[in-house]
């Protein structure tokens, strides 16, 4: 009885990942799945701040309106600019579930939930740039 090494997949995962920084098409995937959830998180979160920091009110029903109309629109056009590019994951669940129904591979995969991950506290740290400081506690949402 042969015993198989357990470095076998794991050196198929590395050789995935490999070909995936390789080639061009995967590189731009990787930056479309980081720009587009970056300027979502910009786009949604900025919104709760601008609405709060413009209404100067707690949450009425006409801002909460504005916020989901907000997030909607943001991810719809996001979704569609870099579906023809990667897919339009844009989500880490998304991505999850791409998966578990095998339209991806496993390196792909990880690669996206990181490029996505990233591209989330990039937004935020980008978005607390461009906030003012009095609102970095709340970010609009009192």
């Amino acid at each position: 009885m042969k015993r198989q090494s357990s470095n076998g997949n794991g050196l198929m995962v590395v050789h995935q990942l490999q070909a995936e920084f390789a080639s061009r098409d995967g590189r731009r995937a990787l930056m479309a799945e980081f720009l587009g959830t970056l300027l979502f998180v910009v786009f949604s979160a900025g919104t709760v701040a601008v609405t709060g920091g413009l209404l100067a009110e707690r949450m009425s029903s006409a801002r909460l309106l504005a916020i989901a109309l907000a997030h909607g629109v943001a991810y719809a056009v996001f979704v569609a600019a870099a579906q023809p590019v990667s897919g339009g994951h844009l989500n880490p669940a998304v991505t999850l579930a791409a998966l578990m129904s095998k339209h991806i591979r496993a390196a792909k995969a990880v690669l996206y939930m990181l490029s996505q991950c990233a591209g989330a506290v990039v937004g935020a740290l980008l978005l607390m740039v461009m906030i003012p400081t009095s609102m970095h506690g709340t970010l609009g949402s009192d």
